[in-house]
């Protein structure tokens, strides 16, 4: 048998060595927590309360704040491929790369998949005050030729913004600090803008308007639809707002969600109940989600700030919290139509019954301002009034006063624990 000359098995050597290469990867570092927040959302959330409240009432500052597009700034995970016998990269490889998440006991989950033919790739979604872990595997000809690992852990900064395409103000209640330093859990609520639009036709009606047509024996000149509604809002059996949209013709408003989106909020972020907080006015012709059967659909036309001081309002937050006490439930989207105040309204509840602190409580409010630039939108027309109805009940804080208001709408003690039992970690 003819042995190999010295010169062939460098050769040899010399060309594994060109097809195993070397990858290294350079970002994350794994050093410093990564930013999920654009530097201006993060400048603005780290201001004291008072500063905050100044720069949110001036309508200069809003427009800066709203400016940039309200969701998540992506992880961009790159690295370095050379060959080993070049020192360049010369075999054109592709990269599969993994992302898991890891929990404090050692296990992982896969979280995320791409496939790149550059060297870098972009994870959006991610969790806050979270470690992952990275995986690259450069692989040619069916063969898998290096892999590289890193560890990271992004900022827990909350809120934790979503990017749901067609779908603005989206982020998860979860990642804020409450009872105990337990925080809320992430995955589990969503609050959002509308998944669709309100259809098109809509008067903006009084409640006087509505006991006048009412006692005047008019409501019959209206649609059915239309005037069946008038009369709910006349008998106070529908919104404890002042004002009320009303529907003037049965179509439902039109589709804001793209395929993208409707695989984001099914597949990724596993939503099983639509809670929708819109009137009867704007989910008009409406009996099942934009997102489809797979997902329920429970329509609770919710109130707004002062309104929960009212019976109906009572009556309404008593429905919404229904809802959360149901761990099939979950996770849940809720949503009105733009988000921000009748949404608000019913996270500020939740989160305050978690043991999330007065700042953060603003800070969720506040956070519906990087996408609404309306100067209309601040805390002492709208957002003091919840406190003004809070402040009514009994409590050494707003965790307190704000139990003490769910128990008057009737929740009980183990509702609230179990409410706790499923939300904070």
């Amino acid at each position: 048998m003819k042995r190999p000359t010295v010169c062939a098995i460098a050769l040899a050597l010399i060309a594994s060595s060109a097809v195993a290469g070397e990858l290294v990867i350079l970002q994350p570092t794994g050093e410093d927590a990564v930013w999920l927040m654009s530097k201006r959302k993060m400048d603005y959330l780290a201001l004291p309360l008072a500063e905050r409240v100044k720069k949110f009432a001036d309508a200069g500052e809003r427009g800066i704040l709203a400016a940039e597009p309200n969701a998540p700034t992506p992880v961009l995970v790159s690295w370095r491929w050379w060959d080993g016998f070049s020192g360049r990269s010369t075999v054109q490889p592709v990269f599969e790369v993994a992302l898991r998440r890891c929990f404090s006991d050692g296990s992982s989950a896969p979280v995320d998949f791409a496939c790149a033919r550059e060297t870098y790739t972009f994870f959006d979604n991610l969790e806050i005050g979270t470690t992952y872990e990275v995986e690259v595997t450069a692989i040619a000809g069916g063969r898998r030729l290096a892999t590289a690992t890193r560890k990271f852990m992004t900022d827990a900064t909350a809120p934790r913004l979503i990017n749901v395409p067609g779908i603005p103000n989206v982020r998860d209640l979860g990642g804020r600090v409450g009872l105990d330093g337990k925080r809320m859990r992430q995955g589990l609520i969503y609050r959002t803008a509308g998944l669709n639009d309100n259809p098109e036709d809509i008067d903006f009606l009084t409640w006087a308007q509505c006991r006048a047509e009412f006692e005047a024996g008019t409501l019959t000149n209206h649609p059915c639809w239309q005037a069946g509604h008038m009369a709910k809002i006349y008998r106070g059996e529908h919104d404890a707002n002042d004002w009320h949209r009303v529907p003037i013709a049965s179509d439902r408003g039109r589709e804001r969600l793209t395929d993208e989106a409707r695989k984001i909020m099914l597949d990724k972020l596993g939503i099983r109940t639509d809670l929708d907080l819109r009137g009867a006015g704007e989910v008009a012709g409406m009996k099942v989600s934009p997102l489809g059967d797979r997902v329920k659909w429970v329509n609770v036309a919710m109130t707004a700030y002062g309104g929960l001081e009212k019976p109906r309002g009572k009556e309404l937050v008593k429905q919404c919290f229904d809802v959360f006490l149901k761990p099939k439930n979950y996770p849940i989207a809720f949503h009105c139509i733009g988000g921000q105040d009748r949404t608000g309204t019913l996270a500020f509840l939740i989160e305050a019954l978690m043991g999330v602190d007065d700042d953060e409580l603003n800070k969720d409010w506040e956070c519906s301002g990087f996408t609404n630039a309306g100067n209309w939108f601040r805390h002492e027309t709208l957002f003091n009034q919840i406190y003004d109805v809070i402040n009514k009940y009994p409590g050494a804080n707003t965790c307190e006063k704000v139990e003490a208001y769910l128990k008057d709408c009737g929740l009980t003690d183990s509702d609230i624990a179990m409410l706790r039992a499923i939300i904070l970690e």
